[in-house]
């Protein structure tokens, strides 16, 4: 990933962190990959993985995909705050086996507080969620040792 190539985002400005601690450059967050800067501060093996690898090791936990929706937005730019869900199926190959009961759901709920450019770019993003709920739920449903 190269960051130039984001036009989403203020290369200049853009931080990323989560429950208050470290702000994220993009550069970080390629280097170290979103897993580990949005994990940062809990006892995961992703900490210890680049941005590759850890977007492997979930998309092996998570097969069928890790889906996120905004639930609702209490303000509009340039300061966006919003609720969200972000969930997925352990232990399922396919969509199939998820409809048919299969699998163990992993929810994730939270808050975000992102600022933007006049001309509509990000430029800085607060990520709010139980950090530790998500690692325990993982760590309970995994069939694999972690």
């Amino acid at each position: 990933m190269i960051p130039e190539d984001i036009d989403s985002i203020d290369l200049e400005h853009f931080s990323m962190a989560t429950n208050n601690k470290t702000p994220w450059t993009i550069q970080d967050i390629i280097k170290k990959g979103t897993y580990c800067c949005l994990l940062e501060g809990v006892d995961h093996p992703v900490l210890d993985m680049n941005f590759e690898d850890s977007n492997a090791y979930f998309n092996e936990k998570f097969k069928t995909g890790f889906a996120w929706e905004v639930l609702k937005v209490f303000s509009g730019p340039p300061k966006v705050v919003f609720s969200w869900r972000h969930w997925a199926h352990m232990n399922t190959s396919s969509l199939d086996e998820e409809m048919e009961g299969k699998g163990k759901l992993v929810e994730l709920f939270g808050y975000t507080r992102a600022s933007t450019t006049d001309d509509g770019k990000l430029k800085d993003i607060e990520v709010y969620f139980d950090q530790e709920k998500f690692v325990k739920d993982v760590k309970e449903y995994d069939t694999d040792t972690m």
